[in-house]
């Protein structure tokens, strides 16, 4: 397996958690082999532990269920006594869930705290979900997830932007493993965004994570090229996930994700959504730079039948490949057409009923 450039994984909510682990997971059998310690091998005088991947190579997760990012901790790792080696390249938000327990609570502290940055997004009180406690995720309901976001932003942006900042840190000081296996790092670095549109948590707070990625690389002066890898609905069976609520995240979810990918590739274009979320970085509440990154790749036209199929770890391992390599690797993302009327300025965030 040949690696050509350095690369991040950022999965959100519990679903990019899981590509995450099983990304990982596929990369520690390909690099390390069975036993662990083909790359010691292979990197001689290096001071890698058997498992331990390449500083070029790194992981963040963030989600509001504690239990998943636990999880995803376990999973990377054949067994435990190896999480040490995984933790020099694996970073979790955990700071993601704000201090208050419920929704509603959230919801009132921004109405009092920040309705200027919100107003456009969060629903009135009346009939509001009742979603607690937040630590075990947002109920499949993509405005907890943002307004828990936004919650944990009113209280500082380090416990989100950290382990970011640690993992960009950790690839600009990774020239010499690089080197060592045949590459350099005046590349820029390839960035995969992992989360479904079906959920909540994910679905929520991709958006500003886009943002909070591509600020964290400018300020390392360090290039980077996002590829969103998005799980359609049409992946989850309704007892599992799927059925009208997930269509009706997946319809904002796209709406947003798209308008922003044309956006950043033809700058100019009105950038704000009738009753959606805020476009320029300006309406949102952190000092991000306004050029998102350098491109984020082109949405594919048409229906895409692997809209269907689990992004299983070899076919995000041939995209990290490809990527690296120079070739065009087209985001894993299906449209599906239409897939936006169920959202409307009166249902944000293209949450279910």
């Amino acid at each position: 397996m040949k690696l050509y450039q350095p690369m991040l994984f950022v999965g959100l909510g519990g679903t990019g958690c899981q590509i995450g682990a099983e990304l990982e997971r596929r990369l520690r059998d390909e690099l390390c082999g069975p036993d662990g310690t083909d790359l010691q091998r292979e990197m001689l005088g290096s001071s890698l532990l058997p498992f331990q991947l390449p500083s070029f190579l790194q992981f963040v997760y963030a989600d509001l269920n504690e239990a998943e990012l636990l999880r995803a901790k376990r999973k990377v790792v054949p067994t435990e006594e190896h999480l040490l080696a995984a933790s020099f390249t694996d970073h979790f938000v955990q700071k993601l869930v704000p201090r208050y327990r419920t929704y509603p609570e959230v919801a009132r502290s921004l109405r009092a705290n920040a309705y200027e940055e919100t107003r456009e997004w969060l629903p009135p009180p009346e009939g509001e979900p009742r979603v607690a406690p937040l630590v075990l995720g947002a109920g499949q309901l993509p405005t907890v997830g943002r307004a828990a976001l936004f919650e944990t932003f009113r209280s500082g942006l380090e416990g989100v932007k950290q382990p970011l900042a640690d993992a960009i840190g950790r690839i600009t000081k990774s020239g010499g493993e690089l080197a060592a296996l045949g590459s350099k790092l005046d590349q820029g670095c390839d960035v995969f965004v992992a989360f479904s549109v079906a959920g909540g948590t994910g679905a929520g707070i991709f958006y500003d994570f886009l943002h909070l990625v591509g600020d964290a690389f400018a300020k390392e002066s360090f290039d980077a090229q996002i590829y969103p890898l998005v799980l359609m609905p049409s992946a989850f069976d309704e007892k599992e996930g799927g059925g009208r609520r997930a269509d009706l995240n997946a319809g904002r979810a796209l709406l947003d994700l798209f308008r922003l990918v044309d956006d950043q590739n033809a700058r100019g274009a009105d950038t704000r959504l009738r009753g959606g979320r805020p476009r320029r970085l300006e309406d949102v509440p952190h000092n991000a730079d306004e050029r998102l990154v350098r491109r984020i790749p082109g949405r594919p036209s048409g229906r895409n039948p692997a809209d269907r199929a689990w992004p299983r770890g070899d076919r995000i391992l041939r995209l990290v490949c490809h990527a690296g390599a120079g070739r065009e690797a087209e985001p894993w993302c299906g449209v599906r057409g239409g897939g936006g009327r169920d959202a409307s300025p009166a249902n944000p965030g293209g949450q279910g009923a």
